[in-house]
């Protein structure tokens, strides 16, 4: 037994014309304001208005903005702007209690808190003595034959900053 599946379920029906209805309210409800507002504005005042409001539900109706009607983005950016914002730099932590001392930990983990927070040099890697007062020494260049994944050989040269 075959069903009918329905297919461009996210497109509004056309009721009204090209329009479909919340666009054809939009426009209905910007034509009734400036009807009535003819009968309560002056002429030199009801012009500029009508032009304003015809503007804004022309825009509302037929506008989209990243491939969302005009009024749904209007929202979203009125919230962004009125809602309080607080910038999170850094996850709160979520465990209970400390963790374990530096002698406690593994090796890897006791090297790499070294290398984060540590004032003395790592052993064989860095010299005493603060770089920025230092004077840089020059770059070591070497040429090596390396073979990479698919067993090609290849030169290249290695720059060493140290």
């Amino acid at each position: 037994m075959q069903f009918q599946v329905p297919q461009y379920i996210d497109v509004e029906d056309h009721i009204v014309g090209p329009l479909t209805i919340r666009q054809f309210l939009y426009i209905a409800t910007g034509f009734l304001i400036i009807f009535t507002s003819f009968f309560f504005l002056l002429t030199w005042l009801w012009v500029p208005f009508s032009i304003v409001v015809a503007a804004v539900s022309l825009s509302l109706a037929l506008v989209k903005y990243n491939g969302r009607p005009l009024l749904s983005a209007a929202i979203a950016a009125f919230s962004f702007f009125m809602r309080p914002k607080s910038y999170i730099w850094q996850k709160p932590a979520t465990g209970t209690g400390t963790q374990a001392p530096p002698e406690k930990r593994g090796l890897i983990a006791r090297l790499g808190l070294e290398l984060l927070a540590g004032t003395k040099p790592v052993a064989g890697r860095e010299r005493a003595g603060n770089a920025f007062f230092r004077r840089s020494l020059p770059a070591t260049e070497s040429v090596e034959v390396v073979r990479d994944i698919t067993g090609n050989q290849a030169e290249v040269k290695r720059v060493d900053y140290r």
